[in-house]
Formats: C-alpha cells, sequence, structure tokens
C-alpha cells in the first residue's frame, strides 16, 4: 500500500538527498539508456519532498500554496534564529505533503566542512501507509 501512495515521475537532476543544492540549480529530467528515467516508492518522495522544498512558496501561480521559505534565509547569518526558523519552514512546507503521515526531528547543524554558511538539515519523515521512517539529508547555504 505504501508503494502505491508513492507513485513513480520523472528522475530529475540535481534532486538527489544530501546533494548540495539551491533553488537556483537548474534541473532537467535524466536521461538513462537514451530514455527518460523514472524513479518510484521511496526514491519519487524524497525527491517531491526536495522539490517543494527548494521551491519558493507561491512560485507556482496554479499551486500557490506548494513550496518553501526557506529561500528567506539566503543571505542571512547562519545562528540559532536562522536554524529554528529553517526548521519551522520545512515543517510548513511538509504538513502539505499528503503522502506524509509524520515529520518527525529536523537536526540542524553547522556544516564545517562547507564553510560556515551551510547549514546540514536532516529530516526524519514516516510516509503514509508505512512505518518505516526516512531520513533526509538537505544541505542550505546561506550564501546563495
Amino acid at each position: 500500500m505504501a508503494n502505491d501512495l508513492m507513485k513513480s515521475d520523472f528522475m530529475l537532476t540535481a534532486r538527489d538527498a544530501g546533494q548540495l543544492s539551491s533553488d537556483r540549480n537548474c534541473v532537467d529530467f535524466m536521461v538513462t539508456e537514451g530514455d527518460l528515467a523514472l524513479v518510484s516508492g521511496h526514491k519519487n518522495l524524497v525527491q517531491a519532498i526536495l522539490n517543494r522544498l527548494y521551491s519558493y512558496l507561491g512560485e507556482l501561480k496554479d499551486k500557490p500554496d506548494y513550496g518553501s521559505r526557506l529561500y528567506q534565509l539566503i543571505g542571512g547569518v547562519n545562528d540559532r534564529q536562522a536554524q529554528l526558523k529553517a526548521a519551522l519552514y520545512i515543517r510548513e512546507s511538509l504538513a502539505a505533503e499528503s503522502r506524509i503521515k509524520e515529520v518527525g526531528d529536523i537536526t540542524i547543524e553547522k556544516n564545517e566542512a562547507g564553510g560556515a554558511n551551510l547549514l546540514q538539515l536532516r529530516v526524519i519523515i514516516v510516509p503514509q501507509g508505512d512505518e518505516v521512517a526516512l531520513e533526509i539529508a538537505l544541505p542550505l547555504n546561506l550564501e546563495g
């Protein structure tokens, strides 16, 4: 049943969990053996979550509630307030995702290897119809 909820979609570039990305990275369709690649199951849910979080809230005219406010943190400082806002913005955005039963812990730490303005976010979610929690790594570069 859980897999039915996850469905399939076209696989996109620059949308792997843990991959340093930003809303400004060009996203394109992935091609495998001369054809469009598909992603399904939990990987499709992870890709959908990353797309939602990297999209500006209100950016899509026909879906004004789609996206997140994470972009509002770009250009700011990496302090406790920014980290708390990031967690809030993630929870707000993922509350609209019908395939998620629960958003669990969100941990945020500075990524010293990536510089002082790189936040390393880890989000635990439980998909609908599933008891297995997924961990999604989401690096967020405050420098843009």
